[in-house]
């Protein structure tokens, strides 16, 4: 379950404005306002003790109910293109999606940076009575939820004190609802979570979060939670850091489950193009399959990594820097970053062998790409960078490092995610093997 734009609404639900805030209160803290009387204060009263006149709407208030409307239209455009794309897929409808997609994004950045702005010290408006008062009624809404969540969960399923919150994020709540569907055993859970939500629990947040806005006596009821993705299994890393597999967003059934990938290293753009998509296709094993479905896929991507050219394992970047780094007589100081110490070994060796005229030479603001070598070989250097391919002059292809490359860009940041789930990239002997 996910709040509707979080920050911005809280904005407008307390009235937060640099022209509306009035005295503080000194009780506060997040607990102290979960558990307390309903507030009958004149003024609305945020979670940190800010309080905000409701005599007429704020300035910032009103912007944000402006911009969040025009996006709520586009992005329901956008969810109703999708289903159509789901029964009857056309490169033109996803172009749409993606289009409409893209302007919605581009008026949520838009409304959050407001908040950034207001925890700006630098901003002309900053008070950091607003500031706070926004992340901490941030935190109030979310645990109301999660409160909310598990008092209905154990009531429904005669359970005392369980907590079905598998995670919580800024403005998301991750419910486990397995025990649920064991209890119902319906022919089609996807479609029955879908029900079951839009009917019972989406009206059940809209309820609590009503008394929440009762409760701090706030100026406008903004708190919207509905439910976002259905998905049979994620896996977590870290805080935003997850891979879910997805059967159902915001009311869209997929033929096929998505991945939903969030601040996993398979959407970085450092990562070589190879290896980001053999991400994406390890990360459906991981949801759906086996340690030893995985176990296999690495081993063969291993054996495919160590046949492919250089360009196709190298590590892209952008490199910047070039003459601070640069040293005449050791070729690059002490401490120079990696990338760019690769940089200055390819211009030096083009220097060098007099092939200027067939190479050029890298140059600041270049997009390059960076391999590490074994040692020895012809230069000396355990990397080297390029530009669009790796000189045949320099014979250095016989020295590219696969064993570390791999390592570095495959599985380095595989392990904390295998890690999380409990599983290795490789097969370990367990007492059953040895004893059968």
């Amino acid at each position: 379950f996910d709040l509707n734009s979080l920050y911005p609404n809280l904005i407008v639900q307390y009235n937060m404005s640099p022209e509306t805030l009035g005295p503080k209160v000194h009780t506060n803290g997040v607990e102290h306002y979960m558990n307390m009387s309903p507030n009958e204060d004149v003024y609305a009263v945020a979670a940190n003790g800010s309080t905000f006149k409701k005599n007429e709407q704020g300035i910032l208030p009103n912007i944000i109910v402006n911009y969040y409307a025009e996006r709520k239209s586009i992005k329901n455009q956008m969810i109703e293109a999708e289903r159509i794309q789901q029964k009857n897929p056309t490169a033109e409808n996803e172009k749409q999606i993606g289009q409409l997609h893209n302007r919605q994004m581009t008026i949520k950045i838009l409304l959050n940076s407001l908040y950034g702005a207001l925890g700006n010290q630098y901003f002309r408006y900053f008070d950091q009575n607003v500031a706070e008062g926004i992340t901490l009624s941030g935190q109030l809404a979310i645990k109301w939820a999660e409160r909310t969540i598990n008092a209905e969960m154990n009531k429904i399923l005669k359970t005392e004190g369980e907590d079905y919150v598998l995670a919580i994020d800024t403005d998301s709540l991750y419910v486990n609802f397995g025990s649920f569907i064991n209890a119902l055993k319906p022919e089609d859970p996807v479609k029955a979570l879908d029900k079951i939500c839009a009917d019972h629990f989406v009206p059940l947040f809209e309820k609590s979060y009503a008394d929440m806005f009762t409760h701090m006596n706030a100026y406008d009821n903004r708190m919207v939670m509905d439910r976002e993705v259905i998905a049979s299994s994620g896996i977590w890393q870290a805080k935003k850091r997850y891979i879910l597999n997805v059967h159902n967003s915001e009311g869209v059934q997929y033929a096929e489950p998505k991945l939903k990938i969030m601040g996993i290293e398979a959407v970085r753009s450092s990562t070589p193009m190879v290896v980001r998509t053999k991400f994406k296709e390890l990360y459906k094993i991981l949801v759906e399959g086996t340690e030893q479905e995985t176990q296999k896929y690495i081993n063969n991507f291993r054996n495919e990594f160590n046949s492919l050219p250089p360009e196709d394992v190298s590590f892209p970047r952008g490199v910047s820097e070039l003459t601070k780094w640069k040293d005449r007589n050791t070729i690059y100081k002490k401490g120079t970053p990696i990338h760019v110490r690769a940089a200055l070994m390819f211009n030096h060796n083009i220097e060098k062998n007099n092939l200027q005229k067939k190479h050029e030479l890298i140059k600041n603001g270049e997009k390059i790409k960076f391999v590490y070598l074994s040692l020895p070989n012809p230069i000396k250097e355990n990397v080297i960078a390029y530009t669009d391919y790796l000189p045949p002059e320099l014979k250095l292809n016989d020295y590219i490092d696969y064993k570390k490359q791999f390592e570095k860009t495959f599985l380095d940041p595989l392990e904390p995610i295998l890690e999380a789930i409990g599983w290795s990239s490789k097969e370990r002997n367990t007492l059953d093997d040895i004893f059968g």
